[in-house]
């Protein structure tokens, strides 16, 4: 094993503060969120100096202001000198990995469901294994790019789409190689199409969350996710 941690970030869209129990909202349950919070590190003040997407992933992955970078508004562009935080962790040793939106492009834009492929190289930012996408609200049956301008379609709802591609590279990777994992699911942004599984409206259930598999699967020693693994 190596001592350096992996590295797992959960990117979840449009997730307010004021939206979760462990700040103190009522209406919904997050028990996988809350466990989070109770065994881990809960921030009680945050400022995005630009709530808005494209201008602040660029600012979470380059550290730098969007007015620095030119994400000023979404679907821009990101220059190919900008040095993102996949290309710190990959020169550092670490096998980096991006799954799910992505929004650092021009793609798709104004289509709901037009092309949106982030090219190979530095439109990629230094992440190195890709199932990502720049911009669709294709929630059931959507797709990810991989490499050679193809795309592939994902069976079902995205959440769990997303959630076999991280397993599938946990799964593969070697022990001695850390990894920094990227997961970041689209929704909930309003779609012409179905929002989410009837399920994911049921108070019972609990049981499909990265988090919760990647308890189990940890438990059972089948998951390349170890004790000096972060997630965020």
């Amino acid at each position: 094993m190596t001592n350096k941690p992996n590295i797992v970030y959960l990117l979840a869209d449009q997730i307010r503060a004021c939206s979760l129990p462990v700040y103190g909202e009522t209406q919904i349950e997050t028990p996988h969120i809350d466990r989070l919070a109770q065994e881990g590190t809960v921030f009680s003040n945050a400022i995005a100096t630009v709530p808005v997407c494209t201008p602040y992933r660029s600012m979470l992955l380059t550290g730098r202001h969007p007015q620095t970078t030119g994400h000023l508004i979404n679907f821009v562009n990101t220059r190919h000198d900008e040095i993102g935080i996949g290309d710190v962790f990959s020169r550092n040793g670490y096998q980096t990995a991006w799954i799910g939106k992505w929004h650092l492009h021009t793609g798709s834009f104004p289509e709901i469901g037009g092309r949106d492929y982030v090219p190979e190289g530095r439109d990629r930012l230094g992440f190195q294994y890709w199932r990502g996408y720049n911009f669709h609200t294709d929630y059931f049956n959507g797709t990810v790019n991989l490499d050679n301008w193809r795309n592939e379609r994902w069976k079902g709802y995205e959440t769990d789409a997303l959630n076999r591609y991280a397993f599938q590279f946990m799964d593969n990777m070697d022990d001695d190689m850390p990894f920094c994992l990227f997961i970041s699911p689209h929704q909930a942004h309003n779609t012409p199409y179905e929002h989410a599984p009837q399920e994911y409206y049921d108070t019972d259930y609990l049981t499909n969350s990265i988090f919760l598999k990647t308890c189990q699967k940890t438990n059972e020693n089948d998951l390349k996710m170890h004790t000096d693994t972060i997630l965020l």
